[in-house]
């Protein structure tokens, strides 16, 4: 996770490239987006 002005920028690297994942405004909840995503892989 990066970060840019106002934004957090979620990614990942893949054999040498740069996935982004998600951008998300800082004004957002963003601790309450995380609750709903499922640690189960």
């Amino acid at each position: 996770m990066i970060s840019h002005g106002r934004y957090l920028i979620f990614y990942s690297l893949l054999e040498g490239d740069v996935q982004i994942e998600r951008v998300l405004h800082t004004a957002r909840d963003i601790g309450r987006l995380f609750e709903s995503v499922s640690t189960d892989h």
